[in-house]
């Protein structure tokens, strides 16, 4: 809003016109009419207040960099984005900014090297049997197997835990317990066919 729309209102309330009349009169919320009518009584001045906030460490074209650069090589660090800015920015301010973008970092999918001779072996061998029945299925024995570990799990795990509250009688949990070369586990084999379910089998060590 400008000083004049400002200035208007103060008059207009001089004169004793109501807030709805001058929210009308000027085309600005009632709301807005009130906030500087108070503002005026309270500081009797129409100018904006100073910004107490501290300033943007990057501006926009260093955000527009940012984001194409993440966009272009998409395993870049933030890390070693903030090193190639020509001004020190934390690799925090980056991260806030791009989830600010909905650009996230999670870990990618791991999946196995398909050269073309092996896409082409898969090819062939779907549609070698694009043409058979239910009957033909029903004949075919499906197995599969998983490892269990007798310790612990092979996955990641995160531990959720407040710095100020912690103690050392409450470290334990922060610890996972390990074993050399894996512990101790177990192979579960088995396998379903149209009519029935094999036995669960276990294997201790490699198959």
């Amino acid at each position: 809003m400008s000083n004049e729309e400002k200035s208007e209102i103060v008059r207009l309330r001089d004169q004793d016109w109501p807030l709805r009349r001058i929210s009308k009169k000027i085309k600005r919320a009632t709301s807005t009419v009130k906030y500087v009518l108070d503002k005026w009584r309270t500081t009797t001045s129409l100018a904006n207040r100073t910004s107490t906030d501290r300033p943007k460490k990057l501006t926009n074209r260093r955000q527009r960099h940012i984001k194409f650069t993440t966009l272009r090589e998409r395993t870049v660090s933030a890390r070693k984005i903030a090193r190639n800015l020509p001004i020190e920015v934390h690799p925090r301010t980056i991260r806030l900014y791009l989830n600010y973008e909905n650009l996230t970092g999670p870990i990618p999918r791991k999946k196995p090297l398909l050269t073309k001779r092996h896409k082409k072996d898969r090819l062939y061998f779907a549609k070698s049997y694009a043409e058979w029945t239910e009957e033909d299925w029903e004949e075919v024995y499906f197995a599969d197997e998983t490892k269990m570990n007798l310790y612990y799990a092979d996955r990641l795990s995160h531990v959720w835990r407040h710095p100020e509250r912690l103690s050392m009688k409450s470290v334990s949990f922060l610890v996972t317990v390990s074993v050399k070369y894996g512990g101790r586990k177990v192979m579960l084999c088995g396998g379903i066919v149209r009519k029935c379910a094999s036995r669960a089998i276990f294997y201790r060590g490699q198959i």
